[in-house]
C-alpha cells in the first residue's frame, strides 16, 4: 500500500507504519521513502509519523527521524 498509485492510499498506509512502529523491524526506511514522495500529503503524514517515532524511541532513532523528517524541505510545499 506504500506503493499505491493513489497518493491518499499511500498517505493512509504512512500513518499506519506510525500506528505499527514498535511491532516493524525498522520503520525508518520505509518512512525514509514516504518522506521524499511526490506527493505533499504523504510527505506531511511521513514527517507526522516520523516524529512520532522519534519521540517514543529517544536517543540516536530520535535524532535519524529528526534528519529524515528535515528532508521534506527539499521538496516543494503547498502555498
Amino acid at each position: 500500500l506504500l506503493r499505491s498509485p493513489d497518493h491518499r492510499v499511500r498517505a493512509a498506509a504512512t500513518r499506519v507504519v506510525g500506528h505499527w512502529h514498535d511491532r516493524l523491524d525498522n520503520p525508518l526506511p520505509l518512512l525514509g521513502v514516504q518522506v521524499a514522495d511526490e506527493s505533499p500529503r504523504v510527505r506531511l503524514e511521513a514527517v507526522r509519523t516520523l516524529g512520532l517515532v522519534g519521540s517514543r524511541a529517544g536517543g540516536s532513532i530520535a535524532e535519524v527521524a529528526m534528519e529524515l523528517a528535515m528532508t521534506a524541505l527539499d521538496h516543494p510545499v503547498d502555498a
